[in-house]
């Protein structure tokens, strides 16, 4: 079971009498769902950047600086949001950032891998974010049809 799956069992198992913890919940969900949207909309803007095969350059230097903040803000708000979100579902979150790759913004920083381009790393990076994005507003239906 992901970890989106936990937390919509668990909010569901609550029954009526945590309707304000459910909709607290579902606000959450929705701010990480927009998160997601705007790292999905950064990433697909520098798809078209032009192709660089240094691998000692990072991508940060790549997409332009302030894109590459705006990414790490997002990835700052989403977790903190899914922090409370494991905090009021009691759903663990166990990794070296703690927070799921499930729910994590794709970061910028970081080093090309040898005969990686940007565009590459740049449609990896749209494929991930579009994938978890899904996972997102899948368990956000979920939450609502349980309402």
């Amino acid at each position: 079971m992901t970890l989106l799956e936990q937390v919509v069992s668990a909010v569901t198992g609550w029954g009526a009498s945590r309707v304000e913890e459910r909709g607290q919940c579902q606000a959450l969900l929705e701010l990480i769902a927009e998160r997601m949207q705007d790292a999905l909309a950064i990433w697909q803007s520098h798809r078209d950047a032009p192709i660089e095969m240094d691998p000692k350059r990072a991508v940060t230097t790549l997409v332009h600086p302030d894109a590459a903040k705006r990414l790490n803000d997002l990835h700052y708000q989403t977790r903190d949001a899914a922090r409370k979100l494991m905090d009021l579902t009691g759903t663990p979150v166990i990794d070296t950032f703690d927070l799921c790759e499930e729910l994590t913004i794709e970061l910028a920083y970081r080093q090309l891998k040898l005969g990686e381009t940007i565009p590459y790393v740049c449609v990896k990076a749209v494929e991930n974010q579009q994938r978890r994005l899904s996972a997102v507003r899948q368990a956000l239906n979920g939450l609502r049809q349980s309402s």
